[in-house]
């Protein structure tokens, strides 16, 4: 609970190998673009879900998406290994 009220939080987590030649803004763009979509796939399989359990339609309010996080695990000229994280949050109404 946030401020009282339920949430649900879905959190997108992986391991990365970033090559520092191939340029690491380039590469986050692409992994960014996963983590969304495979986050968005995943919010509509819970609301279908939910749907095919409780006969109603998830409503949530206020999408949080937060900016991804990329924690460096080891540097070497030629590999950078990172933890990639990004979150979303929703309020629930139901």
């Amino acid at each position: 609970h946030t401020s009282g009220r339920p949430i649900l939080e879905l959190r997108y987590e992986t391991a990365l190998n970033f090559n520092p030649r191939h340029g690491m803004v380039e590469q986050k763009k692409s992994h960014d673009k996963i983590s969304q979509d495979v986050l968005s796939s995943l919010l509509k399989e819970v609301k279908s879900e939910f749907k095919e359990l409780t006969g109603k339609n998830l409503k949530l309010k206020d999408e949080k998406v937060s900016e991804p996080q990329i924690d460096h695990i080891s540097h070497n000229p030629s590999l950078i290994r990172a933890r990639y994280s990004r979150v979303i949050v929703n309020y629930l109404e139901n």
